[in-house]
């Protein structure tokens, strides 16, 4: 059969390329046609476009980018009618592929959705949208097959992907006595600084002010491929901080402490069990809108799945002094670590197991269906 999948953005890209690995132990003739990244690219080179070109963030980003945007929506579509795909299988991106997944069925073209857009979190006026235009859910938090539910809208609650590559990472790496990534004796505190130039642009900068006042740890920037050594280097020149590549779950694995970007890079550190502060900065024009529309009580990933303040969410204001506060508790307070990593636990427990391999399965027998 024929496969489809649009991802646009770095994590899309992960998830993509284990949903395709999968489908291949389904269907042996699997042939696939795909928007993404690297990873997607191992299992198939044919790709219409990267996610760079599409992985913008904010209001003011995507007016500055609409002519792009429109472009891309063009690309895709012309793409999709020459592939003739038996599915199309979007991966989360919602503003992009919902839009995409009415084409497609306009076009007669079955549409599967894997790892659902966070329309529990706002814009939960898309589940129109989505009872219109999709035809099989896939679901990786405990918490949505309720929110579905609610809204009389079935769905597959499949498990969770990070869960299922974090852990066969480990059981492949084994963590070495020596630490790689730690100078002297100094014990490593990952800085997870996103994958987008806004991020990195708003983020970054607090990152290294704070690096900058606990001169008894080793800062190591998780670097992201996309994103070129100089771009960072005009952020650290200076500083001890050093940038590692294509590295961060193993920079994960030695690390003490981590201070995060809010994104699915707070669930990851999470189930490493490395204790962690989120933060996350925007334009303030966003930000506001962000908050008129937000529903949830929090915003990170391991506090959505317990509903209750696992880790702390800078966000915004007074970001400098609450994040070297949170770092400190992290760093010196034994108890407080202890604490944030029995709920670390209590959320691995929740996320279930085989995600991928139980989406292709369903998948396969479904379009055999």
């Amino acid at each position: 059969m024929k496969y489809f999948l649009i991802a646009g953005e770095p994590s899309g890209d992960l998830h993509g390329a284990e949903l395709m690995r999968n489908i291949k132990t389904q269907d042996q003739d699997a042939e696939f046609c795909f928007l993404g990244g690297d990873l997607m690219f191992k299992e198939s080179t044919n790709r219409v476009m990267h996610y760079e070109r599409m992985n913008f963030m904010g209001i003011l980003e995507v007016i500055k980018k609409i002519k792009t945007i429109k472009e891309n929506f063009a690309i895709c579509k012309n793409e999709l009618l020459q592939f003739k795909p038996n599915v199309v299988i979007l991966i989360d991106y919602p503003g992009f592929n919902l839009k995409m997944a009415q084409f497609a069925k306009e076009n007669g073209i079955r549409t599967a959705y894997y790892i659902s857009p966070k329309i529990w979190a706002w814009k939960e006026w898309r589940i129109k949208s989505i009872k219109q235009f999709i035809d099989k859910m896939y679901c990786i938090l405990p918490f949505e097959k309720e929110f579905y539910d609610k809204h009389n809208f079935k769905v597959e609650l499949i498990g969770n992907p990070l869960a299922d590559i974090i852990n066969r990472f480990r059981a492949n790496q084994p963590v070495d006595a020596v630490n790689p990534f730690q100078e002297e004796d100094k014990p490593v505190v990952a800085l997870l600084s996103g994958s987008r130039y806004q991020e990195l642009n708003k983020c970054l900068p607090l990152m290294v002010d704070v690096a900058s006042r606990f001169k008894d740890f080793t800062f190591v920037i998780a670097g992201a491929p996309s994103i070129d050594a100089a771009y960072y280097q005009k952020f650290i020149d200076g500083s001890n901080i050093k940038i590692v590549y294509n590295q961060t779950y193993s920079l994960l694995s030695y690390s003490y402490a981590a201070v995060v970007v809010s994104g699915t890079a707070t669930l990851e550190t999470a189930i490493f069990g490395v204790p962690q502060v989120a933060i996350y900065k925007t334009s303030y024009l966003t930000y506001y809108v962000a908050r008129l529309l937000y529903k949830l009580n929090f915003v990170t990933l391991p506090n959505l799945i317990l509903n209750d303040e696992v880790i702390k969410e800078v966000l915004q204001f007074d970001m400098k002094n609450r994040t070297i506060n949170e770092l400190s508790s992290i760093l010196y307070d034994d108890e407080y670590r202890k604490k944030m990593q029995e709920n670390y636990q209590l959320i691995s427990q929740k996320l279930g197991s085989n995600a991928a391999q139980n989406a292709a399965v369903n998948l396969h027998q479904w379009l055999k269906g």
